[in-house]
Parts: structure tokens; C-alpha cells; sequence
């Protein structure tokens, strides 16, 4: 995407907010799509579904989009089955540490911790930093973050570290065991 079709959708997704005031318990676009964890997220589907009304959301601040616009947490519950076509797309080889972050649904810091484990690599492109998308997309599929297990059993992640913890699910990286979790049925 580039910047004159980012600023057009943005206007578009400005024309259709929703002026009523922000309610509680709504949270980030950003920290919603979390529970979407071991694979690309549906991003052109979710702003679909925003454009048409069946996402509704609520614009907080200006800035990032992802980060200003809000969203019942789950909302995004549907979207965890959905795969974007990506044909005709050309396919990217790398990602920047920012998408490798939203991929992996962790922090910059558990990011650095995965760099240093030599679990990514990332290598100097243009003006930032970029490590391989297989790499990312397969650590993805292996490991669960405390974010994504959180929202997708309606906890918080303090609760949800405790409970994983208690329950002996084997750590990897930042984060626990992506099969261990979907086949012992904690997600419902």
C-alpha cells in the first residue's frame, strides 16, 4: 500500500466512524487482532468488514490506525478462520520488525529476546531491519502468545500466564506451545 491509498482509506474509514462516544470496554484494533496468532492476519478482510458496517468501530485519536481505532475485543472471534486472497499479490520475502512483531503477537522486547536466542535474524534493508517471512510465519505457528491465549479463552494475561503455568504447557520463546494448547481443548 502505498501513501496516497493509505490517506484515501483512511477517509473512507473517517466518513463511516462512528461519532458516538468511544464506550467502555472497547480496546485498540491492534490489541484485538491479537487473538489471531500462528499465521498472516486477515487485515484486508477486517478493513472490509470495517468499510461495510460489520465491524463497527470507534476512531480514538489520530495516528496509527491499527493502534486509534477501537473495537469490542470480540469482534475479531470471526476472523480467526478467515485467509485473505493474496493472489495476484506478489509475494514478499521479508518482513520489517514492526510485521514481524504483529505476526508473532509480541512486544519489541520479546522480540529482541528472540533475536538474541537466534530464533530470527534480522538484517539492515533500506533504513530498518527485516528478517525472513517463512522464518516468521513457521516460529508463529509454533508458539502461542500470552496476548492471543488470553483473549481467545476470555482472560486476562495475567490469568491466563498463571493457568498456563499451573498447567505445565511447555514454553517457547516468548510464549507456550501453540499445539500443546489447541489440542488440550483450553480454548473451548
Amino acid at each position: 500500500m502505498n501513501s496516497a491509498s493509505g490517506d484515501q482509506l483512511i477517509g473512507q474509514l473517517e466518513e463511516i466512524n462512528r461519532n458516538d462516544p468511544v464506550p467502555a470496554g472497547t480496546i485498540s484494533l491492534a490489541a484485538a487482532s491479537r487473538r489471531i496468532g500462528g499465521r498472516l492476519k486477515p487485515w484486508a478482510s477486517i478493513v472490509d468488514a470495517m468499510l461495510d458496517g460489520s465491524l463497527p468501530f470507534w476512531r480514538r485519536t489520530k495516528g496509527r490506525m491499527a493502534y486509534s481505532v477501537a473495537v469490542w475485543p470480540g469482534d475479531l472471534g470471526h476472523f480467526m478462520t478467515v485467509e485473505d486472497d493474496s493472489s495476484g499479490v506478489p509475494a514478499a520475502s521479508l518482513v520489517s520488525k514492526t510485521d514481524a512483531d504483529e505476526i508473532l503477537n509480541c512486544t519489541i522486547r520479546q522480540l529482541q529476546a528472540i533475536e538474541q536466542r537466534g530464533l530470527l535474524r534480522f538484517q539492515r534493508v533500506d533504513k530498518g531491519l527485516a528478517t525472513g517471512i517463512a522464518a516468521t510465519l513457521t516460529l508463529a505457528s509454533q508458539v502461542m502468545s500470552c496476548a492471543e491465549f488470553a483473549l481467545r479463552s476470555g482472560s486476562t494475561p495475567r490469568r491466563a500466564s498463571y493457568r498456563l503455568r499451573q498447567l505445565n504447557i511447555p514454553r517457547i520463546a516468548f510464549g507456550w506451545d501453540r499445539t500443546v494448547i489447541e489440542r488440550s481443548g483450553l480454548l473451548g
